[in-house]
């Protein structure tokens, strides 16, 4: 069989383990027409690091290496503990990427600001 052919039934683990919650807050999955949330990008802002400003794209590159060494982990807690979906940053590759998490901010306005909150609260009881 050739990698091609394999490739379809390989899934990263961080994407097994989001499927273990279908009801979670997923930053990754919502609907592509809507316009970036500016509220959404500041209060991330206030709890991470975000460096870049996104050049019309729906994602925020934000780094967590105040909380964390490891955003793989971080992410899979976040998943496990308070039901909201990240990527980590290793999925981008291996230069410093351990720091960073992507959050998408492609679904509505409310749905994004009960992830940020979750957020908040998780840290804030850590």
């Amino acid at each position: 069989m050739r990698y091609d052919q394999m490739s379809a039934f390989i899934v990263m683990d961080i994407v097994r383990e989001a499927a273990k919650y279908p009801n979670a807050i997923h930053f990754e999955i919502g609907q592509p027409d809507l316009p970036p949330s500016d509220n959404v990008k500041a209060a991330l802002k206030d709890i991470f690091t975000i460096e870049f400003k996104p050049q019309g794209a729906f994602y925020l590159w934000a780094d967590v290496s105040k909380y964390t060494d490891d955003s793989y982990e971080f992410a899979k807690q976040m998943l496990h503990e308070i039901q909201v979906a990240t990527t980590p940053g290793i999925d981008f590759g291996q230069n410093g990427t351990k720091h960073y998490l992507r959050f998408a901010y492609t679904r509505n306005i409310e749905h994004l600001q009960e992830g940020v909150n979750r957020i908040k609260q998780w840290l804030a009881n850590k």
